[in-house]
């Protein structure tokens, strides 16, 4: 979505070679920051998986040591 605004604004704007970097480089920007936001939501998905993965082993735990007393 980002991208495609940029790209926008890039083809409407009929400025000379020199300018025309400026946009390669807020284009560059936006991606990165989109590939970034997109990494910290994966990571933070495998974070709330590992934290249920480790309570649900407490609790197995728990019920073994329960169930040999």
């Amino acid at each position: 979505m980002t991208a495609m605004i940029l790209l926008n604004i890039l083809a409407q704007s009929g400025l000379d070679d020199a300018n025309k970097f400026n946009g390669y480089l807020i284009l560059g920007y936006g991606v990165m920051w989109a590939v970034v936001f997109f990494y910290v939501l994966v990571l933070a998905n495998r974070q709330r998986n590992v934290r249920e993965e480790v309570h649900l082993l407490r609790q197995l735990l728990e019920e073994d040591e329960d169930s040999e007393k």
